[in-house]
């Protein structure tokens, strides 16, 4: 009974370790009005720097600001907004599995 309990334990930290990401938050602009999340983008191993294309929300009449959660396997990226719709993401890892970029989309509507 005991050993069962332990390979559940140990099957359940592997699983938690495994899934574990580092991210950072990075935005442009301020955060009020309706948000909208955008999909998330994964970025695709082996590639250092990315420039994600956030795209235009059709419901939004102004955009006040965005807000990207960029995330990676063993270290958080780094990056910076060249624009409301153009997000520069700056991998600083070992680049051996994807990272991911989600954004979400501030605006009027």
């Amino acid at each position: 009974m005991h050993s069962g309990l332990l390979l559940v334990v140990l099957a359940t930290a592997v699983t938690a370790s495994v899934a574990q990401y580092y991210c950072k938050e990075i935005s442009w602009g301020t955060k009020e009005g309706q948000a909208i999340e955008e999909q998330t983008v994964y970025l695709s191993a082996a590639i250092r720097m990315w420039e994600v294309e956030i795209p235009m929300v059709p419901p939004c009449s102004q955009v006040y600001g965005v807000s990207s959660i960029v995330c990676d396997h063993d270290v958080a990226p780094d990056g910076h907004y060249k624009n409301q719709n153009h997000l520069i993401v700056n991998r600083k890892g070992d680049l051996l599995a994807q990272a991911s970029a989600k954004a979400t989309v501030y605006c009027d509507q």
